[in-house]
């Protein structure tokens, strides 16, 4: 895992200095010392424990083809700031495409518009301490769409994957992913709304493994003195029989270069509900770096998990570059 950041940095030097600094090597070292606590089934106490984003060292660029077009590309991969160990398995971010007048259109492996609308509508922006639990997909491999036209932003993402078992048959596997949004904002207000649909098949003939469809809508507006945030989310599990719903508000209040979150949430699914809360403040130093404390008690009732209540303190530093 060393040699791919030594790699990243390599061709950030590389590309600046072939392409008019057209390639930027960027990151996010988030780090925090605190508690985790499952009601009655464990109790964990270090560094990294929880945080508000998670570390990452990515590299993006852009080169110029003329009238309005330009080609596009960015790699992101997450690590462990603790002990700088990077995440296995799949990217973050991993596209390359075409952006203009018309939007973006990127291939790879990139957020769906449910996750996206998700993170902008809650105040904490779905950290380790939100309050938000049905965050969908997140992310799939495939065609990602944006774009924004005079304030309305429209978004599409399909995903496909298929595994066929030449010999038997009885292995092939199939996964589909379809999601799409639209928002509108302007000035101070801004509303949205997405869904997306997963499933997953397998066997000869192909037999239906899974099936979700996640929707939701969320708003902010921005009073100056305060933001305020809202969701709803709902998590259909076609396979279940049952729906598992959410509703989440939060705010963030400026105090100079100190600031204020607060975030409440309720879960409601098949025989359970409850409610989250999530309270915290950031210390700004600079721009990019901050100290922040977070208490949070949160119900981790997403999808087919069913935990008891955790509980979470922490205290850390974040540095962006």
């Amino acid at each position: 895992m060393k040699k791919s950041l030594i790699a990243l940095a390599a061709l950030a030097a590389v590309g600046a200095a072939s392409a008019q600094s057209s390639v930027t090597l960027y990151g996010i070292a988030d780090i925090s010392a605190g508690v985790v606590e499952v009601d009655g089934v464990s109790r964990e106490t270090g560094f990294n424990k929880a945080n508000l984003q998670q570390s990452r060292v990515g590299i993006k660029g852009s080169e110029d083809l003329g009238n309005g077009l330009k080609a596009v590309f960015n790699y992101e991969h997450g690590f462990n700031s603790a002990n700088g160990e990077f995440a296995g398995g799949e990217a973050r971010r991993a596209v390359v495409g075409l952006q203009g007048g018309f939007g973006s259109v990127l291939l790879g492996r990139d957020k769906l518009p449910l996750y996206r609308l998700t993170e902008d509508t809650s105040a904490d922006s779905i950290s380790d301490f939100s309050t938000t639990n049905l965050v969908g997909v997140k992310r799939t491999n495939g065609i990602h769409y944006a774009g924004n036209f005079a304030g309305v932003g429209v978004s599409a993402a399909v995903g496909y994957d298929r595994h066929d078992d030449i010999t038997t048959g009885a292995n092939d596997t199939q996964s589909t992913t379809y999601g799409l949004g639209l928002s509108y904002s302007t000035g101070p207000f801004m509303i949205g709304i997405a869904g997306e649909q997963l499933k997953e098949e397998s066997g000869s003939p192909m037999v239906t493994d899974k099936k979700h469809t996640n929707y939701g809508i969320g708003g902010t507006y921005d009073f100056t003195a305060a933001k305020l945030y809202a969701n709803y989310l709902v998590s259909d599990k076609d396979q279940a029989g049952s729906d598992d719903k959410e509703a989440n508000i939060g705010v963030k209040v400026p105090f100079g270069a100190a600031s204020f979150v607060a975030e409440a949430g309720w879960n409601d699914g098949e025989g359970y509900d409850g409610y989250d809360y999530n309270v915290g403040a950031n210390y700004a130093f600079s721009k990019r770096t901050d100290a922040y404390v977070r208490a949070a008690r949160i119900d981790n009732k997403d999808y087919d998990t069913r935990e008891e209540k955790t509980t979470k303190y922490a205290v850390g530093l974040r540095h962006k570059f």
